[in-house]
């Protein structure tokens, strides 16, 4: 089935997130965390006004701004929009330390954190879970 959009994205990397850590002796939490955090993004882009500029030649925020981008997200109150960039820090500095730094610990603890952050994005922005 073809993706919709940003949303649909957003639920996809959620579920595999879910997946990844939902096995007691199989557990893969570094591709969680990557997961977990790609799945925020998309739910983050998803609400973002139509007219948000992008890098030249992307249709999408860099990973660098979005936490900059969320105070364009007006309908939220201030606390959850904090809310929102806190969570996404924590869970980009799992995802980078997953993909790229391969003696970084990340343990599953550290999966569950980000997949829990990762639902209080979707509650925060109000994507069904």
């Amino acid at each position: 089935e073809p993706m919709q959009g940003w949303e649909d994205v957003a639920h996809e990397a959620r579920r595999a997130s879910e997946r990844l850590i939902a096995s007691r002796t199989d557990a893969c939490p570094r591709s969680a965390c990557s997961r977990a955090y790609y799945a925020a993004y998309a739910a983050v882009t998803s609400v973002l006004s139509p007219t948000t500029s992008h890098p030249a030649g992307r249709l999408n925020p860099s990973h660098d701004e979005l936490p900059n981008l969320v105070h364009e997200l007006k309908p939220y109150p201030p606390y959850v929009r904090r809310q929102i960039r806190e969570a996404l820090s924590r869970m980009y500095k799992y995802r980078i330390d997953s993909d790229y730094i391969p003696t970084a610990s990340i343990s599953v603890g550290n999966a569950k954190n980000c997949v829990r952050d990762c639902g209080l994005i979707f509650s925060a922005v109000g994507l069904r879970q």
